[in-house]
């Protein structure tokens, strides 16, 4: 076999083209006449040259890519090339060889187990309902029932919960909860639509009475509020309260985040902290408030970046190695530790929350940061 008949078998492998024989002759010839680095240079040189064959999915094939580690300390990732990356890993894994970081030479060896390690895909754990007398609903086994609460139905359509109805002279709470690895949304009395990102939470009236109508968030939502002027919507979350009129905005306020951050999209949100010496800021479509033990503004939010968790995928702009593996997390059910001091690093790019973590953390491997994962546990090292 030449250069050319292992390119073409490589190039069918990530492809998902490749046959069982062809995939023997590519490992016996990796196993015996490649060493790594010249491997490497190989598959580089194949996934830098534009593709003309059959292209399978979007994340298998790219014509160009950038380079993993530009100046600086910003890690801009081409999440195509990245999961082709991968493929490579995979591959030269079970081959019994290891890669080269061309930006540095150093080797980056893949623990014995990671061939092993059986893949891990978005959790997906029960969407529960609490209801006013503490009892406890599995909501993804509702069907076709109807619940009847002091007068409040309670049905499931497809990934929503609806209330209509209600008894006005009761208010009794309800809370809907989103474990690791699920979203989930409710239609509320009023007509109000909430999203609910993974390991979230929304606590409501079935029925709101009095001046307000008032909900409680952990996590992250993305709510519609349903406008009723004589009867304003608040948002309070462990460390904000947010109102409004009727409008469109998010809301992350996961806990232990330092930050809670407050996006409108359009109407007019009132954000107060709920320490004391911290201003309230009113926000106009676009804007981002951030509270922290201050609290500050953002003019031009990036509404893709903050949105994407509801249309499907990570969107990790500007992202600290800290804040993507929290949410990494949050969607894996995995449990992450720190081994030494980790590097500052900030990542940038977007991925489908569909794929498996072994393929977001080959995408994530950057010369400065080394990743072990075992079962669930991911082990960063320094």
């Amino acid at each position: 076999m030449n250069d050319t008949d292992f390119k073409i078998l490589f190039q069918k492998y990530l492809d998902d083209a490749i046959t069982p024989e062809e995939m023997q002759q590519l490992q016996r010839r990796l196993e015996s006449h490649y060493p790594a680095a010249v491997i490497d240079e190989l598959w580089e040189s194949i996934l830098q040259a534009p593709y003309t064959g059959p292209r399978s999915s979007p994340d298998q094939l790219a014509a160009l890519y950038r380079n993993l580690k530009p100046a600086g300390k910003v890690v801009t990732i081409n999440w195509k090339k990245a999961i082709q990356y991968a493929a490579a890993m995979l591959l030269l894994v079970s081959a019994g060889t290891y890669l080269y970081y061309q930006t540095t030479q150093r080797p980056l060896h893949t623990p014995p187990t990671t061939a092993k390690q059986q893949p891990i895909l978005p959790a997906t754990g029960m969407v529960t309902l609490t209801l006013a007398d503490g009892s406890r609903v599995a909501v993804d086994s509702l069907g076709n029932q109807t619940i009847r609460q002091q007068g409040a139905l309670i049905s499931k359509t497809g990934n929503e919960l609806v209330y209509a109805g209600g008894n006005s002279s009761t208010n009794s709470m309800n809370t809907l909860s989103t474990p690791r690895g699920r979203q989930f949304q409710v239609k509320l009395p009023d007509g109000t639509r909430v999203w609910l990102n993974a390991a979230s939470s929304l606590s409501y009236p079935t029925t709101f009475t009095g001046p307000q109508r008032k909900v409680t968030v952990a996590g992250e939502a993305y709510f519609e509020v349903a406008a009723n002027p004589q009867q304003p919507f608040v948002v309070a979350t462990a460390g904000s309260v947010v109102e409004v009129l009727g409008t469109s905005f998010n809301i992350n306020a996961y806990e232990p985040e330092s930050q809670i951050s407050t996006t409108l999209l359009d109407g007019a949100v009132r954000v107060s902290g709920i320490r004391t010496g911290i201003r309230p800021v009113v926000l106009r479509p676009g804007q981002e408030s951030r509270l922290t033990n201050t609290h500050s503004v953002v003019e031009h939010a990036d509404l893709e970046k903050t949105l994407a968790w509801k249309k499907g995928y990570f969107n990790f702009e500007g992202a600290t190695l800290h804040q993507v593996l929290n949410e990494l997390q949050r969607w894996y059910d995995i449990e992450v530790v720190y081994e030494g001091n980790v590097k500052d690093i900030r990542f940038g790019g977007e991925l489908s929350r569909s794929k498996r973590l072994d393929q977001i953390i080959t995408a994530l491997k950057d010369n400065e940061v080394h990743f072990r994962l075992e079962g669930n546990k991911l082990t960063v090292l320094p």
